[in-house]
């Protein structure tokens, strides 16, 4: 899911950082976008995007949440698991800047609980 929102984001024109546990898992994510892309070229779908840019290129990868120091929003998209879930936003938390909005893609954890999640830097 964390990919196809990346893709949507890209083709309107946003910078986006798709940070994952592996590089494989990266690579995958990226081979897939790209297929979603071509698949949209075959079947006439107009980007959003400048035919100058392309949304590939606006898709920066890593597993270093350190990238995510000068971010103004981040959608956390990982698995439903509520110890995994907590990692991601202490992380998030540790990299990136106080301004920076953090939604979540969840269907299983309240909310209310994530925005729990301690953090001695942003009290």
């Amino acid at each position: 899911m964390g990919s196809g929102l990346a893709q949507t984001l890209a083709q309107t024109g946003t910078n986006v950082f798709l940070v994952d546990v592996s590089e494989a898992i990266l690579d995958k994510a990226k081979a897939g976008i790209k297929q979603n892309l071509r698949f949209q070229r075959m079947f006439g779908k107009k980007d959003d995007v400048p035919a100058t840019k392309d949304p590939l290129s606006l898709i920066t990868t890593t597993t270093d949440f350190r990238i995510l120091n000068e971010t103004d929003f981040v959608i956390e998209n990982v698995t439903e698991n509520w110890g995994i879930k907590q990692q991601v936003f202490r992380q998030l938390e540790e990299n990136c800047p106080p301004r920076t909005i953090f939604s979540s893609n969840t269907s299983a954890i309240p909310i209310t609980r994530l925005a729990q999640v301690p953090n001695a830097r942003r009290r």
